[in-house]
């Protein structure tokens, strides 16, 4: 009788090495398939950044930021626009950007416009307190519920410019 006292846990071994040869089995095959599994993990981490809100675009933006619908209305915008342009109020929404931001900056962003949504310029502009600045304009197309939407984020590159004509 003393074989079959044991025999439970001899099946318990069996079946713990059976299920750890499965699980080595599994990823030898996910190996084989997938090798280069930094390239996934780089395409769910860029998937889990991208913004999905015009609210993401802006928080997210280490730069001056914001979005506007196809009128050119002001959806949302960060704090660092506000100081870049030297703007007198931080309650953009909903206001036309040709009624608020410098029209200079407004002339750099219609030419960005007209070259395409996914571009860049370097442009002079004059900020709210007089002050000219190189900045560089970048658009973004987000898609939202409502339709699609363009982010604008604004780069100050005054003092790179002045270092580089030094």
């Amino acid at each position: 009788g003393h074989l079959f006292n044991d025999a439970p846990l001899a099946w318990i071994g069996v079946s713990m090495g059976f299920g750890i040869t499965i699980g080595y089995l599994m990823h030898m095959l996910i190996s084989r398939l997938f090798p280069d599994r930094s390239l996934i993990r780089e395409a769910l981490a860029a998937a889990r950044n991208r913004p999905r809100t015009p609210v993401d675009f802006v928080d997210q933006a280490t730069n001056a930021a914001m979005v506007l619908d196809l009128d050119g209305r002001i959806i949302a915008s960060n704090i660092n626009l506000v100081a870049l342009m030297a703007l007198e109020s931080d309650r953009l929404a909903g206001k036309r950007a040709a009624d608020v931001l410098p029209s200079s900056l407004v002339d750099g962003m219609m030419i960005g416009f007209e070259t395409g949504l996914d571009s860049s310029g370097t442009f002079e502009c004059v900020n709210g307190a007089g002050e000219r600045l190189t900045v560089e304009i970048q658009f973004q197309q987000i898609q939202t519920d409502d339709g699609p939407v363009v982010g604008v984020t604004v780069l100050d590159m005054t003092e790179a410019k002045r270092r580089e004509i030094e």
